[in-house]
């Protein structure tokens, strides 16, 4: 068994109560030679996933998960667990954490830790909550830090605010404590306010379209390349685009391997995803998606760049250009 100091520090009763709508408390009872903590977490409309863990070691680089079996004795916290999971919403199975499709308004159950002490050879605690994103949207963790300063003991917080992809993305908070010496009692309040909300984009994080072949998920030739063969081109669109704005050259091509040098244009306009075909969130990008279309039906290029668009009128960057277009069929 490791050696305790006569003084150590406890982390105690540390609870994390998790809820959509009407929030909860992350908490510790009062004890001597303790840390106590509080975190608040309101989730509002987002399907989250939390996990949570307990790890200890002598630096940071060190640190291993808490068992059951390290927990002193006299700790005798009702339901305490070095472990947590909590959803904002009903899971699949206890096998598939994935939404049942319900509503995202389930209150996550608190995680009581009990209590977690330094020990001679290992004076740096960390709590971990990893979170994990099923909307279909991204999420922002935000944490207000209100955590009094002590002497004997240094907090380390990475990140007070995460960004957490949609669609299964991870994000991980931490709270790192180190003794780093002895003191006549170990008397701390950790204090966190968490808030998981959607997140919203701004222009300035509009990312430049790509466009991919029609029947693969893989993007269309370049400029610089051969020109693909397959006629329909598509499109995916971000949530926050409601059509494109194209740049475009066409011209009908019956000498295909010119890739149509020859071409039409710079011709520009503005096409709203209602305009052209497709369904969900991916269209079809072609020369007839536009007004100004060659005049063979059967074989054409075009070499295009576009940008998204959204309802205020927001543009983000442009894509690269494409050349790419139908193949003649001569002989039939």
């Amino acid at each position: 068994m490791k050696k305790k100091t006569k003084i150590i520090g406890t982390v105690s009763a540390l609870a994390v109560s998790m809820a959509m709508l009407t929030g909860g408390v992350l908490a510790a009872s009062s004890v001597s030679l303790s840390v106590n903590s509080t975190v608040s977490f309101e989730a509002s409309g987002v399907y989250v996933m939390a996990e949570g863990s307990v790890l200890r070691g002598a630096s940071t680089s060190s640190l291993s998960a808490l068992e059951e079996s390290d927990r002193p004795e006299s700790d005798v916290t009702v339901g305490a667990s070095y472990t947590y999971k909590g959803h904002s919403y009903t899971p699949t199975s206890s096998s598939d954490d994935t939404p049942n499709g319900g509503s995202s308004t389930e209150t996550m159950t608190a995680w009581t830790v009990g209590t977690v002490e330094f020990i001679e050879s290992e004076t740096v605690i960390r709590y971990q909550i990893e979170f994990t994103n099923y909307s279909e949207f991204g999420v922002d963790i935000a944490v207000t830090d209100n955590t009094d300063t002590f002497e004997g003991v240094s907090v380390s917080i990475p990140n007070s605010t995460l960004s957490v992809n949609a669609s299964g993305g991870t994000a991980t908070y931490t709270v790192t404590l180190t003794l780093d010496s002895v003191a006549s009692s170990l008397e701390y309040d950790l204090v966190l306010n968490v808030s998981a909300t959607k997140h919203v984009i701004t222009p300035d994080e509009y990312e430049a379209p790509k466009i991919y072949y029609h029947y693969e998920d893989k993007e269309m030739s370049k400029e610089s390349a051969d020109a693909s063969v397959g006629g329909n081109a598509r499109i995916v669109a971000p949530v926050y685009a409601v059509g494109i704005e194209a740049e475009y050259y066409v011209t009908n091509s019956y000498d295909y391997e010119d890739r149509g040098d020859n071409m039409d244009g710079p011709y520009t306009e503005i096409k709203y995803f209602t305009d052209l075909e497709g369904s969900g969130n991916e269209y079809n990008v072609t020369a007839y998606s536009f007004n100004h279309k060659p005049a063979d039906s059967l074989c054409y290029v075009i070499r295009i760049k576009i940008r998204w668009v959204d309802a205020e009128g927001n543009k983000s960057p442009w894509s690269d250009t494409y050349r790419y277009g139908h193949m003649c069929l001569t002989g039939d």
